[in-house]
This record gives structure tokens, C-alpha cells and sequence, in this order.
């Protein structure tokens, strides 16, 4: 029961705590032109937000709700900034396998917040995501968004066909802005795939702009962790009765951090691999000092490689520094040696057959500071590496480590 506890508190976390509120600094502009400098609920938009909640100062409990038809656009400093859009909008969902049995070009009118992606004086890359499709536009000096074409669909029930109109609406844009190198640029909008950075990078090249502030929506680490390690016997065994055997030992680990949103960096996927190694003595108790009840004593040593999925999330989410609570599941691939059962002067080769692959629930928490280290105290719950109806053989461990982060943000050349 216990451990239903933790793993419906793993599973239900991250959803409680993206209901929470994180302001930042930003601005909304009205539709008459007026600025109203304040703060914006900066969320882990997965799609492009109908509706944003702002404050004038934190010190204010009840936010405004704005939507695209009643600002021209909003701003969050240092992060994203978004425009009001009204006009046309494809309808055709172009992303395998929900894909329509025939070509559609239909479009309705709606009024939408756009995201910028690239902005420039020239041309800019804007996009738009719903539950049906991912939308992206560009925008010219002294016009208006312009959405980019791109068709999917089953043509004849089974074979799926494409159709490419923003390679001929990029093209054109090409040939206005009069860039060198015709031939081999021309071949460039010819092979374009519709996603995000090839755009991006066609547009740029447009602009004559080479350079790009590039936030990585993921970090390397490696870690060095201290555990103690508990390992007993439950339910109906000699065993049972035995004092836990406990174990410190040191162990590593590398892994790969993947966020959400890497702005905000607040929600966090993490998958870990890691090395640990302990060598259990557990002793069956006297019942009394006689010859007929010797002490039986059972060792076995374990190397286990572990992979941890585990979701973090910054409770309290700064620049320079960050409290973050995390759970998951660990699968364990393990390796036993010298398991043995000692009586007197005879010995029983594995008594017990311990399981290879076995399961484990972390929890953590932790602070992370100046986005190059974090220190962080782990708990992995009774977790049993045996499959026997009446008794089992567990771990508890508790540990006490640090991360070290390989990546971090940076400008680079597109």
C-alpha cells in the first residue's frame, strides 16, 4: 500500500503543480497603442495560449485575462513575445496519422495569438499551434502574417502525398530580397522540409543574418551520489528477524535533462543511468546458544546499472538558483555473485533466486544553482528483488548527491 501511495503521488504531482502561477516581467500592448508594463503568467505552453493573465504588480491577488481581440500582442522580458493575428487559417490536420483521405485546402477566419520564433525588420518567422496542427507565418516589413502552405494526405487510402506551397512562397520572397549565389540557394528552398529551424534558417539566410541566441531544450549531467543501502527480509522467513544489513557506498551517474520549455526550464524530464554495488550479510538470530541453532548467515553481492525516467519540477524557479521536488521509476538490470547460505562449515549455493530485472520508485529533492550544479537528497522505498508468494528480499536506500550540468545556454551560428 505504501508504495501505491508513492507511485499515485509520482503520477499526480506535476499536474497539481503546473496549475501554479509563474510570473514574469512583461508588457501587454492595448489595441488603442498603450503599454501596460506588469507581469504574465508564463505557463508550459504546449499549445499557444487563447488567454493570458496579467498583473500590474505581484502585490495584486486577482489577475486581468486578456485575449487576441482585445490586445495587439504581449511580451515577456527575456523570453517570448506574441502578436494578435486575424485572418485566415488552415483547418487540415497534416501530421501523420491523423491525416484527411483527401486534399484539403479549406480556412476559417479566427483571431489568435502568433509566437514569434525569429524576429527581423525584413521578414520574420512567426507560428501558431493548436490540437490540430502546428501553423507557422511570416511576416514582411509593412504587412501582415502570412500563413505557410504545407499539405498531407492519403491520397488514395493507403499513400500519403505532400504538397509543398511554402517552398514557392519562400522562393519568391528569395528572389525580392535579390540574395547571391542563385543556384545553390534555389536548391535549398527545393528540398525545404516544413518544420521549424530549416525555416528559420532559409529566412535568416534571406536577411543576411547569420546569427542566432539559441536556448537548448536539453543539458547533459553527470553525477557522483552517496547511498545507504538497507537490504532486509519480509514476510514469513529465518530471516525475517535479522538486523538489516547497511551498506555505504558511493555511485555515478551520467544522464540527460529535457524540458518542456527551455525558458522557463520549470517542468523537467530527466533520464539517468547510473552504477551501484552492494554486498548484503544478513545473520539469522540466535533463538538460544545451543549447538542445535547455530547462526546461518546469507550473503550476496549485487551490480546493478539503473535507468531512472524520472519528471523534476522547480517549486521555486529563479535565474541563479532553484528548488525542485522529482519522482519516477527505476529499472534495474542486476548482476548477483557469491550468493550463498553458510551453516557452520556447510554452504548452499543460491538459496534464493533473485531476480535480474526488477523495479524501484525514487523521490527527491533538491536545489540547483547558477545552472551548473545541483545537490539533492534521493529516498527509493522498500523495493523487493525476489518473486516468492510469502516472503520477499528488499532494498530501502537514501542518498545524498550532486549533478554536475554539462551544457548550458550559449549564442552560437545557425
Amino acid at each position: 500500500m505504501k508504495q501505491l501511495y508513492i507511485v499515485l503521488f509520482i503520477l499526480t504531482f506535476p499536474i497539481v503543480l503546473l496549475a501554479q502561477t509563474n510570473y514574469h516581467q512583461g508588457y501587454v500592448i492595448k489595441n488603442n497603442g498603450d503599454t501596460l508594463n506588469g507581469y504574465i503568467n508564463y505557463r508550459e505552453w504546449q499549445e499557444t495560449p487563447r488567454v493570458i493573465e496579467f498583473k500590474p504588480s505581484l502585490q495584486i491577488k486577482s489577475a486581468t485575462n486578456f485575449y487576441p481581440n482585445t490586445i495587439q500582442g504581449f511580451k515577456l522580458n527575456n523570453f517570448e513575445s506574441f502578436i494578435t493575428y486575424v485572418g485566415p487559417i488552415s483547418t487540415d490536420n497534416n501530421v501523420f496519422p491523423d491525416l484527411s483521405d483527401d486534399l484539403d485546402m479549406n480556412t476559417k477566419i479566427d483571431t489568435l495569438f502568433l509566437k514569434t520564433i525569429y524576429a527581423n525588420p525584413n521578414i520574420s518567422l512567426l507560428s501558431q499551434v493548436d490540437d490540430i496542427k502546428t501553423r507557422l507565418f511570416i511576416l514582411e516589413k509593412g504587412d501582415k502574417p502570412v500563413e505557410l502552405k504545407y499539405y498531407q494526405f492519403f491520397g488514395d487510402g493507403a499513400t500519403i502525398h505532400n504538397l509543398y506551397p511554402f517552398r514557392q512562397q519562400l522562393f519568391q520572397l528569395y528572389n525580392k530580397y535579390d540574395i547571391q549565389d542563385d543556384k545553390k540557394n534555389a536548391m535549398k528552398a527545393e528540398r525545404l522540409l516544413f518544420n521549424e529551424n530549416d525555416i528559420k534558417k532559409f529566412i535568416k539566410l534571406i536577411n543576411k543574418d547569420s546569427i542566432d541566441a539559441k536556448v537548448s531544450s536539453y543539458r547533459f549531467f553527470a553525477g557522483l551520489i552517496f547511498n545507504r543501502t538497507a537490504t532486509q527480509f519480509n514476510g514469513d522467513n529465518i530471516f525475517s528477524n535479522a538486523t538489516p544489513s547497511v551498506k555505504y557506498l558511493p555511485s555515478i551517474s551520467v544522464g540527460i535533462d529535457m524540458f518542456m520549455n527551455p525558458n522557463v526550464q520549470k517542468l523537467i524530464f530527466r533520464n539517468e543511468l547510473s552504477f551501484s554495488y552492494i554486498k548484503p550479510k544478513l545473520i539469522r538470530p540466535k533463538i538460544a546458544s545451543t549447538f542445535t541453532n547455530p547462526d546461518i548467515v546469507y550473503t550476496f553481492n549485487q551490480l546493478s546499472i539503473i535507468l531512472s525516467s524520472q519528471i523534476i519540477y522547480n517549486i521555486y524557479n529563479r535565474e541563479n538558483m532553484k528548488i525542485f521536488i522529482g519522482g519516477g521509476m527505476n529499472l534495474n538490470f542486476s548482476h548477483y555473485s557469491n550468493n550463498i547460505m553458510a551453516l557452520n562449515d556447510d554452504f548452499i549455493n543460491r538459496p534464493y533466486n533473485l531476480e535480474s530485472l526488477w523495479a524501484s520508485f525514487p523521490v527527491q529533492t533538491g536545489v540547483a544553482f547558477n545552472k551548473k550544479l545541483d545537490i539533492f537528497v534521493k529516498y527509493i522505498t522498500h523495493s523487493a528483488y525476489t518473486d516468492y508468494t510469502r516472503f520477499s528480499i528488499s532494498t530501502e536506500t537514501f542518498s545524498l548527491g550532486a549533478h554536475y550540468y554539462l551544457t548550458k545556454r550559449k549564442s552560437q551560428k545557425s
